[in-house]
This record gives C-alpha cells, structure tokens and sequence, in this order.
C-alpha cells in the first residue's frame, strides 16, 4: 500500500548522476512514477529516464510545477542562482508553497530563498549534502531544515533520501560543513584506501583482479559488520581481529605509528575548511 508520503508529487530541476540515482531510489521503494517528473535541457538524459522509469520529463523546468509538492534543486552549485532566479516567479504566483530542496553543496539556505526572492523565515527549504554511493543505494545524506519546515514535509523529506540509503538532519545549517568533509567527500576517502590495499597486494604477488576483488570485499564487508555491530565500539570490533603477536596486530602497528587517524583528521578539515570558502565563509584550506 502506498503511504501518504509516497502519494506526494515530486519534480527535479537537474537530470544528472544524483538526481537519476535519486529518482531511481524513489521508484525502487514504492513512489508511483506518475507523480515524478524532472526537467533539463538535455533531452538525452531525460529521456533515459522516462525510458527506464515512467516518469515524466519537459526541457522546460517550470512546465511540470503545478500541484507539485516538493522541488528538488537538483543542479551543480556553479548553475543554482540562475534556476533559483527563474524559478523565483512560479513561486510567487502559486497559491501554494511547495516544499523546495536543495542537494547543492556549499549554497546556503539564505542564498538560496534571497536567489528565489522568499522570506528565508516563511520559506519550506530543506538543504542536504548526499554523497556518490546514492547511485548503488547506500547513499548517506546529511539534512538541514528551515524552521518553516512542516513535519509532514519533514517526513517525506526523510522518506525520500532513505530511499537510497540513510539520512541524518543537523540542528544548526553550519554542520553541513562537517557532513561534507565526512560522508560527502569520504567516499573519494575510502576509495583511496582501497586503491592502497589492492596496490599493495599486487605488490606482495597478487593479480591485480585478485587483489582488487579482495580489497573491496574487505572494506565493504568491514563497513557491514561495523554497522550490524552499532552498539560495540569501533576499537572492539578492531581487537576482535588482532590476535596478540598476529599479523593484524602488526599491520594495525604501522598503521597507528604513521598516524593514519590524524591523517584522516586533516583529511576531512582540509575539506572543512573547503566547504566553507566555498560558501564564503572562510578562507580556504591552507597551502602547503
């Protein structure tokens, strides 16, 4: 049975890697496809998805606006003040205010209701950061809601990112910045460490298939485990591995005394420190 939430109707402004990943989570967990829609000028990728989806699609992003619920700002940051602008007039004139969101990384929620003209007081704006694994649905959001928000809205929101995979909301807009550096670029993270351990194997004699096969494995058998194990700390699942004088044991040594935390720790403030120039909010990371 469809719930209340999944009888909402959706449209995205943006037809690309995120936004398909999006709409094909949405359809996947149960929303009917006649009430999803998406625009872009790229009739290719939009057709792709109304191919491969049943959703609708126009080149044009404000013929499919009317009776929508939700409008999702699906564009790269570098494009968003124009679509705001020219979305601005819709909203102006419908008689019912849609929920908006936006998945563009560091555009704040004030830039965003000044660009589409709104009262960023009155206006229901929702913004997220999800990241790249969204496309095999293991997606995981971080969420920063407007105080206009309803909680219907906030529940079709929720509804919407668990469609591929989980979503977190942030009291304060400020910790997006934080959620960037972690979930949003700690996939290019984790890809980096795969790459390691596969490198690695080949060099100690495996074929490089091999090799890749078992790294990904691991580290997505790791991040499983980790997950099922929720009430157990990280560093108790650690010693569950290490046998005293194993070979964990030992590779965990080198790992720590090349400070492989306090890598990852400058790591994720570098991008911190990113994300908030970006927003103009800072300077930038250091130079070294």
């Amino acid at each position: 049975m469809m719930s209340t939430q999944q009888g909402k109707r959706i449209h995205f402004i943006g037809a690309g890697n995120m936004a398909s990943a999006m709409l094909r989570g949405l359809v996947s967990s149960g929303f009917s496809p006649a009430l999803l829609s998406c625009s872009a000028p790229a009739e290719t990728e939009t057709q792709r998805l109304v191919d491969e989806l049943g959703i609708r699609a126009a080149a044009d992003n404000l013929e499919l606006l009317t009776h929508c619920d939700a409008i999702v700002l699906g564009v790269k940051p570098q494009i968003l003040k124009a679509v705001c602008e020219e979305l601005a007039p819709f909203l102006a004139s419908t008689n019912r205010q849609p929920l908006v969101i936006s998945i563009a990384a560091g555009t704040t929620t004030q830039s965003i209701a000044e660009w589409l003209k709104q009262d960023p007081d009155l206006l229901p704006l929702v913004r997220s950061m999800p990241n790249t694994p969204a496309q095999v649905g293991m997606g995981a959001s971080g969420l920063f809601a407007t105080p206009a928000v309803k909680a219907d809205q906030k529940s079709l929101v929720q509804q919407i990112f668990e469609a591929f995979g989980i979503a977190v909301w942030v009291e304060d807009e400020s910790q997006l910045h934080a959620v960037t550096a972690l979930s949003g670029s700690g996939p290019a993270y984790v890809f980096e460490f795969i790459k390691g351990m596969a490198d690695a194997g080949v060099s100690l004699g495996l074929s490089p298939e091999v090799s890749r096969q078992l790294a990904e494995a691991t580290v997505a058998g790791a991040a499983k485990l980790c997950a099922a194990s929720s009430d157990e700390e990280i560093s108790t699942l650690q010693r569950k591995v290490m046998s005293p004088g194993g070979t964990t044991e030992q590779g965990v040594r080198v790992l720590q005394s090349e400070q492989l935390t306090a890598t990852v720790s400058r790591a994720m403030e570098a991008a911190r420190d990113q994300s908030l120039y970006l927003a103009g909010e800072g300077p930038g990371p250091a130079k070294n």
